[in-house]
């Protein structure tokens, strides 16, 4: 029996990343590790491509690897470690390895074949020919060994030797440059290799890459930083970048967009610079690095930043206005709260209040410095500043914070949130809410407030003048207080359940906010009480809009701050960024019954009693992506769901 099946596929990107015309110099943009046991323990990756449709193909070790962004697979091809990968399409890749280079197509099944194109493999210089580049190069593919280049057109194979041992090669402005053992560089032209420099009394540096500065074209070299060639001579550039490349080993080099540039080095991890050698950032092992030796780069469309490590493969996420910063070298603790004040950024943790100047959290350091501020040892759970005062709310009580020095002023029980309003300094404590006032210059108690007792964890005020608090594990309290501050009404809007362990509240300013994370679910306030706001997608994109709720602070126009695990966030605001998406693939469809199953192609027959069809697919390697999808072009849409498989 033969029956045609139509399914049709909406796919949606819910939340974007933020991404304005540079990149956040702020902490480290988002950067995601994947040990080697992850990708098939493949070993070693030393070159990195994308398809036009999203997927990232690796030259390993162990052959030719892809990643779809749900699954690693390994093909096998060439015997040799595979040095190099070029990806023409969806469909057609090269490889070279050693001794061996070739050519991948699909077949009907989806599966990638590959087919040698060397025929020289008994017939090698000193038995040592390895591919390490492969470049598209006016009509034909390039593959470059270590003694010849091999030009692939048309079908058609043309072997030219190299005037000595080739040590690296790259593509600028669409030529090939061929750098030499014996400091040479070339430029591959017509089937000939043409001398690019004549420096009799000195020797060219190592070069690794290439990229225009202003009217120079600057090479950054192995050992010496970033130099041009001019009148006969070598050049350096005088940039931090240069100085500091000087003692990394610089291994691999990548351009990132069209006004910067990433080096992977073996010492000192990744370099992200602009074209004036300024340095942006630098990701090493204190940053949350594998390792810091980089082997290869690649920068996708879609904003993110591969990395082939000498252990492991990472991906930074540039096109993101969230950045990190973690306490990998047990310098912090954990993170809850946070003031900036001028250059001075404050963050309260559970070891302490700490200090570091705002400047210094730009991400072209090796690592992120703060000082404990003396006497503040123990858990702090809120920074609130108002005009000149900076209140601290600490495990041991409230207490003034003036030049870097803590000054108590109510140490009876410890204090989880503070707010102000019509002159009074609101403050949540572990039993009730104290009411502070300002007089004859020093801040005073005034009372406690009535009807108000419990761990009060989070207070505000909205535009009517109610005010909230949140009582954990008992209810969400919404009080009305007259002009003595005595609380005339009272009323539990939202109480907790068995299934409750902590909501958080906002207060907009057209609206209450609620969000439960054990039930993932938001509620919003009608006037009288909180109603579920329906459909997951929706909760989903309010959750990754407005974040942590009041546990985040918003530092100065530019950024506000969130506690993250093990550290925090820096959400640098404004310049909303939508990813471009690539179409949804279909990876694979599985025909099964009771008692067996078995992948199925265009075309394909299908038995009768195998009538059960799984279909899984994808958005290649994009986050935050929703699907629907109906059978036939008359039937409903699914509901929105991230599952990336369905089952008929």
């Amino acid at each position: 029996m033969k029956i045609k099946i139509s399914i049709t596929f909406l796919f949606l990107l819910i939340v974007g990343s933020g991404f304005g015309q540079d990149f956040p110099s702020k902490g480290v943009p988002q950067l995601v590790n994947f040990s080697p046991s992850e990708y098939q323990n493949a070993g070693k990756i030393w070159d990195i491509e994308s398809a036009p449709n999203g997927i990232i193909y690796m030259a390993t070790d162990r052959g030719l690897l892809e990643y779809d962004g749900l699954d690693f697979t390994l093909l096998h091809g060439s015997k040799g470690i595979t040095r190099s990968v070029l990806v023409v399409n969806d469909s057609t890749i090269f490889t070279g390895s050693d001794l061996d280079f070739g050519q991948w197509k699909r077949a009907k099944n989806g599966q990638f074949k590959y087919q040698s194109l060397f025929p020289f493999k008994d017939n090698v210089q000193d038995g040592i020919e390895e591919f390490w580049h492969i470049f598209q190069l006016k009509g034909s593919v390039a593959l470059v060994s270590t003694f010849n280049i091999y030009l692939l057109t048309d079908g058609q194979l043309t072997k030219i030797q190299a005037p000595a041992r080739i040590k690296h090669s790259y593509l600028q402005n669409e030529s090939l440059f061929v750098f030499d053992e014996m400091n040479r560089l070339w430029k591959f032209e017509d089937f000939k290799f043409i001398p690019q420099s004549h420096l009799p009394n000195s020797r060219i540096p190592n070069f690794i890459g290439a990229f225009k500065s202003l009217n120079d074209l600057c090479f950054v070299t192995e050992n010496q930083g970033v130099v041009s060639l001019k009148n006969n001579s070598v050049i350096e550039m005088e940039s931090p970048l240069s100085e500091y490349l000087k003692g990394a080993k610089v291994f691999s080099f990548e351009p990132i967009g069209q006004n910067w540039i990433g080096i992977g080095t073996v010492l000192k991890g990744l370099i992200i610079a602009d074209l004036n050698g300024n340095i942006l950032h630098i990701i090493n092992r204190f940053k949350g690095l594998q390792n810091n030796t980089v082997l290869s780069l690649y920068y996708a469309q879609n904003g993110k930043l591969w990395m082939g490590l000498d252990y492991g493969l990472s991906c930074l996420y540039l096109k993101n206005n969230f950045s990190y910063v973690f306490d990998y070298r047990g310098d912090f603790g954990t993170a809850y709260t946070s003031f900036l004040h001028d250059d001075d950024f404050y963050l309260g943790t559970n070891q302490g209040l700490y200090q570091c100047k705002w400047s210094d959290l730009n991400n072209n350091k090796e690592f992120f410095s703060f000082d404990l501020i003396s006497k503040s040892e123990g858990q702090v759970w809120k920074i609130f500043g108002y005009q000149n005062d900076l209140f601290v709310g600490h495990d041991k009580g409230l207490f003034l914070l003036r030049n870097n020095t803590l000054i108590p002023m109510d140490t009876k029980v410890g204090i989880w949130d503070m707010v102000f309003f019509n002159g009074n300094l609101f403050v949540g404590t572990y039993n009730g809410v104290s009411i502070f006032k300002k007089k004859n210059g020093l801040w005073t108690f005034e009372k406690k407030l009535d009807s108000i007792s419990g761990s009060c964890k989070q207070l505000a005020f909205d535009k009517a003048g109610n005010f909230w608090v949140n009582i954990p594990n008992f209810a969400i309290v919404k009080v009305k207080l007259n002009d003595e501050l005595i609380p005339i009404q009272r009323d539990n809007v939202f109480d907790y359940d068995s299934s409750c362990s902590f909501l958080q509240l906002d207060v907009l300013t057209d609206s209450v906010l609620l969000f439960d994370d054990t039930k993932n679910t938001f509620y919003y306030f009608n006037s009288q009480r909180f109603i579920p706001f329906e459909g997951s997608a929706l909760n989903v994109s309010l959750k990754n809009s407005l974040g942590c709720f009041n546990s985040s602070v918003s530092l100065d126009s530019f950024y506000n701050f969130f506690p993250v695990n093990n550290g925090f966030a820096l959400h640098r605001k404004g310049d909303f960024f939508q990813n471009s998406l690539s179409a949804p693939i279909i990876k694979r469809v599985t025909a099964f019954s009771s008692d067996s199953s078995f992948s199925v192609s265009l075309h394909d027959y299908i038995l009768f009693k195998n009538n059960n069809l799984r279909f899984v697919f994808v958005v290649p390697n994009s986050e935050n992506v929703y699907y629907q999808y109906r059978l036939h072009d008359f039937e409903e849409w699914s509901p929105v769901t991230p599952k990336t498989f369905v089952e008929f």
